[in-house]
This record gives C-alpha cells, sequence and structure tokens, in this order.
C-alpha cells in the first residue's frame, strides 16, 4: 500500500520535474547552440512582430547568406535593430528622398513606380529628390515591415553582414510590456518612436 502511494507520488511529481527542466534546458541551449534568444521592442516589425515577442534568433557568421525578407538583428552605433532584408549587395534601391534620410529614400519605390517618378519629379519638385543607393559589397539594406514607423537603412544606410548579430527562425510567445526592461540598446523604437535620423558620414 506504503510503496503504491511512493509511486504514485513519484508519477506526480515527474511532470513538475519536467516542466522546471525544459527552460533549464532552452537557456543552457542557447549558450551551447548558435540560437540565441531575444525580444521585440517597438512596432517596426509590426505586423509580422509586435512589440514583447520573444523570438529565437541563429547566430550568423561574417561568411552568412542572405536571401531577401529575411528578418535580422542588426548592431548599428552600439544599438540593436530588428528589420527585414529588403535589397542584398550589388542591388539599388530606389525612390524620393524628402530630406529626412540625408540622401537615401524615404519612399521606397517598386520598379513599376521608378517608370512613373522621374516625370513625376520633373513636373512636381516638391513630392522630393529621386535618389538611387546601391548596396556595397558585404552589406545588406535592412528595412520594418511598418515603414513609416521605422529606424533602418533609410537612415543609417546599408548594414555590413559582419554586424548581422542572427537571423530569426522562430517567434515564440509574447510578454507584456511591463513584464521585461528593455535596455536603451534594445529599445529604440518602443511606443512607435523611431529615433531621429542622425548624418550619414
Amino acid at each position: 500500500m506504503e510503496s503504491g502511494a511512493r509511486r504514485a507520488r513519484g508519477s506526480a511529481a515527474r511532470p513538475r520535474v519536467a516542466i522546471l527542466f525544459l527552460p533549464c534546458l532552452i537557456v543552457a541551449g542557447t549558450y551551447v547552440l548558435p540560437i540565441r534568444l531575444g525580444v521585440v521592442c517597438g512596432e517596426s516589425m509590426s505586423p509580422a512582430l509586435h512589440h514583447g515577442q520573444v523570438f529565437l534568433m541563429r547566430r550568423m557568421g561574417k561568411r552568412g547568406r542572405f536571401q531577401h525578407g529575411d528578418i535580422v538583428v542588426v548592431e548599428v552605433n552600439g544599438q540593436q535593430h530588428i528589420k527585414r532584408v529588403y535589397a542584398l549587395a550589388g542591388e539599388t534601391v530606389a525612390g524620393l528622398d524628402w530630406k529626412e534620410t540625408y540622401g537615401h529614400p524615404d519612399y521606397l519605390a517598386s520598379s513599376r513606380d521608378m517608370r512613373l517618378l522621374p516625370e513625376l519629379v520633373r513636373r512636381q519638385p516638391a513630392v522630393g529628390r529621386l535618389v538611387r543607393v546601391t548596396v556595397p559589397r558585404g552589406h545588406l539594406f535592412v528595412v520594418g515591415d511598418a515603414i513609416t514607423r521605422s529606424y533602418d537603412s533609410r537612415h543609417f544606410g546599408p548594414v555590413p553582414v559582419e554586424k548581422v548579430a542572427g537571423r530569426l527562425v522562430a517567434t515564440l510567445f509574447s510578454v507584456g510590456r511591463g513584464g521585461v526592461s528593455y535596455p536603451r540598446a534594445m529599445a529604440l523604437e518602443v511606443g512607435n518612436s523611431p529615433q531621429a535620423s542622425e548624418p550619414l558620414n
């Protein structure tokens, strides 16, 4: 009778042990495997990612290969940003500069737009200046999905591949805005307020 009760207690304890062990395994794995946990700050990647969303990213080396549409974490001036790859090395990004992005396009034009924009700018100079930026070798041009709320390559320029901390591989869960403290290095766009543009050197 007593051994049966002991077995019942043991079987009831196993799920609790597993529940406690799993987070430890995930955390330990992030230090051993080329995987890191991250938290989205701000809504510049909405609707794909939202503020407070926890994600897994794969660390990338200097020889990392990227494709259009990859979501990456990049480091710019000591600050981390999560963005989407818009253009690769050798490709040209074109659009309209409204004097807010220091020679980079505020408005990103499609190939169809580019057939119409030169004539529009000629007739209506107030709409902005037509600019083209060719992504240098070993760089990426990255933007946020919520383009009007994003601080990205339109402001800080193409990003060197070695400044890509990782590529997003999965989203896990969300935490409330008050449930986690974000260091400034990760929180430039909290509250949908992109950081002010700075001149490019």
